[in-house]
């Protein structure tokens, strides 16, 4: 005997009901009990709907679908730094890699013409740090209101949202401001430790706002047609 769409539906409000929130999520767990429920009928066919929901669930075990949240959760996060990785390994390969040399001895030619180094850091720390912040405050901004119309959330783009957990990377171009910005130690090689710095944070970020997201959607709509229903 095959679900209803009324019994399907129930299905979706009782993941959320159990603390899974993301449609994606939803979606693998519903097609997971409506399916197991099916080969329970099979052999128990008196059981109502609910019976055999309840005894589908009960495999979960006493933490229900937490240990599902977690697994899926370290999965995408894998599967996010795989990409980044992926991405950020391009530019260090034909031809992105002239732009990559170009830029970073630009910057480090800049670094040595100008004596007050100083500004140069505060400068770059503060490209680096409040980009990425704004991005993720308009970002964050843009995808509450599309789940409020939609009355759906994705987990896949919590990720973009707090850039894989990442967001935390941050703190280190301001920890570097922190510590060097009144120290007298600058030389080539200083010059050559902030230039390659700054470039590896400006690539992370520059890939983690402008290169993933397509791809993240692109994934998203792969495997669940319906997100291409929903405008970005």
């Amino acid at each position: 005997m095959e679900l209803s769409k009324l019994q399907i539906e129930n299905l979706y409000h009782f993941t959320k009901q159990h603390y899974v929130e993301w449609y994606d999520l939803q979606s693998e767990l519903v097609d997971h009990l409506a399916n197991d429920i099916e080969h329970i009928w099979e052999k128990e066919s008196h059981l109502s709907f609910e019976q055999a929901k309840n005894k589908s669930f009960k495999k979960f075990g006493v933490f229900g679908f937490m240990e599902v949240i977690e697994k899926k959760q370290n999965a995408l996060n894998k599967r996010y730094l795989k990409l980044i990785w992926k991405e950020f390994i391009a530019f260090f390969s034909i031809p992105k890699i002239i732009f990559t040399m170009s830029l970073f001895f630009s910057l480090l030619f800049f670094m040595r013409l100008v004596n007050y180094h100083r500004f140069v850091i505060i400068g770059l720390a503060a490209i680096v740090i409040i980009v990425p912040f704004v991005y993720l405050l308009k970002n964050e901004k843009k995808i509450k209101i599309k789940e409020k119309s939609t009355h759906k959330k994705w987990m896949f783009e919590d990720y973009i949202t707090n850039l894989g957990g990442l967001g935390v990377l941050l703190q280190f171009p301001f920890q570097i401001l922190i510590h060097f910005i009144d120290k007298d130690i600058w030389n080539l090689k200083t010059e050559l430790f902030f230039t390659a710095t700054f470039i590896i944070f400006g690539l992370f970020f520059y890939i983690a706002i402008f290169e993933i997201p397509p791809k993240i959607r692109a994934i998203l709509a792969k495997e669940h047609p319906e997100y291409l229903l929903i405008p970005n």
